[in-house]
């Protein structure tokens, strides 16, 4: 993304994200930038577009660090509004394990969160924590690199939910403001996925538990090269109708020669071949015939 082109439409106030048309223009605006922290000034004139810029010139600050730190300065006030309002907060997407598009609160259970919060080997960019201060779900934002795999596996280990933000460019941010349902880029797991994987399997009355897991609930094994994205082959509906056809044909000449090789079709056959042929008889004489009249034959 060209530095010169970038428009900061963000700037910190107060440890939260400002719009830049919630501000005054010049420096009166009291505006620090995300990235860099240095001092913005709010450039509200009336030819070009309305946004933030900075006082002075950082090589250090680029577009990619500020659309990734605004995002969750943005994510951060949200969530922690609707925590301390005791609201619920929606995230639409579509979930990695069972490829359905779900609409769920992502707030379910959770009392607080973190920025950056260190779990383990990992630190994602925001923590959702319960009543005993556990982490429920992970929110990464993405611009330009995924999520570390660290992070992947601290979530898959401990079943937590992964929420991903996967932006762009800067008019991104402003939904992620103003929606009252975000639309996030991955969810893994959701909430169905969740209550069937924490669902016990059924005991018969003479079950014993001896504390190890039989096979058939044990995830199929994946080799180094397996790729589960999720879709499943589907066979054109010409091949289908074809392939049904010429089943339906093999079928049909399959019971006829089971029926052609026994005695009883033979002689019914034969019977029946029989009777419709005319008997061949011997043509007799010709005979020349006569018109009668009064006066004699002629």
């Amino acid at each position: 993304m060209p530095k010169k082109s970038f428009k900061i439409p963000f700037g910190m106030k107060d440890g939260r994200p400002t719009h830049i048309s919630e501000v005054v223009s010049g420096l009166k605006c009291d505006c620090s930038c995300p990235d860099c922290e240095g001092q913005l000034i709010a450039r509200k004139g009336k030819i070009k577009e309305h946004h933030f810029a900075h006082q002075t010139d950082n090589p250090n600050c680029n577009p990619e660090s500020i659309i990734h730190k605004t995002a969750k300065a943005i994510l951060m006030d949200r969530i922690e509004t609707a925590l301390r309002e005791n609201k619920d907060l929606n995230v639409k997407s579509k979930c990695e394990v069972c490829r359905k598009e779900n609409t769920e609160n992502i707030l379910s259970g959770a009392v607080s969160v973190e920025l950056e919060k260190s779990l383990d080997n990992c630190r994602p960019d925001l923590v959702l924590l319960d009543v005993d201060g556990k982490p429920l779900v992970l929110v990464e934002v993405v611009v330009t690199s995924p999520p570390k795999e660290n992070v992947i596996e601290y979530v898959n280990g401990r079943k937590l939910g992964l929420v991903e933000f996967h932006l762009k460019t800067v008019e991104e941010l402003e939904p992620l403001r103003k929606s009252k349902v975000l639309m996030a880029t991955k969810v893994s797991p959701c909430i169905p996925c969740k209550s069937v994987s924490k669902k016990a399997p059924l005991k018969s009355d003479n079950y014993k538990d001896d504390g190890e897991s039989s096979v058939s609930n044990k995830a199929p094994l994946k080799t180094d090269n397996y790729e589960d994205d999720g879709e499943s082959i589907e066979l054109p509906k010409g091949c289908i109708w074809v392939m049904g056809i010429f089943g339906l044909v093999g079928i049909l000449w399959y019971i006829y020669q089971s029926i052609k090789s026994s005695e009883w079709f033979s002689f019914i056959l034969n019977l029946i071949m029989n009777k419709s042929k005319k008997p061949k008889g011997k043509r007799g004489p010709y005979k020349k015939r006569y018109r009668k009249s009064r006066y004699g034959k002629y």
